[in-house]
């Protein structure tokens, strides 16, 4: 089963809580004139945290490129409430920083990917 596609990417599958998809109430809190609280609500937003044990050299650099990108990237994604991938913009909110974990026949494999995304535009 496919869960990320990071610009045309496929992320490894990963399982034990290594994908996550939730949405997220944008708002803002805003003081009236007078001294009342209201909640601004904006929308929701999908965000994605992604983690994997490892990653091959091909798979990390196409991802790596696509963060450091900055702008919107494209991704489809499994959501947490339904069956079939999605696609929208996201920004990375938190970028990668693996360890080298070994050499497996000239080409080095990278440990611990770790990354989040979140939407750029609310969805509802």
């Amino acid at each position: 089963m496919i869960q990320l596609i990071v610009n045309g990417t496929e992320m490894p599958y990963v399982k034990a809580g290594g994908y996550a998809c939730r949405t997220e109430v944008l708002s803002e809190a805003v003081t009236m004139i007078s001294g009342r609280m209201v909640e601004e609500i904006r929308g929701e937003v999908y965000t994605i945290d992604y983690s994997a044990e490892s990653m091959r050299m091909e798979t990390y650099q196409a991802l790596v490129t696509a963060l450091r990108a900055g702008g919107g990237i494209t991704c489809q994604f499994l959501p947490d409430d339904g069956t079939e991938l999605l696609t929208s913009t996201f920004i990375c909110t938190q970028r990668p920083a693996p360890t080298f974990q070994m050499d497996h026949r000239g080409e080095p494999i990278w440990n611990d990917v770790t990354f989040s995304l979140r939407e750029v535009r609310p969805h509802a």
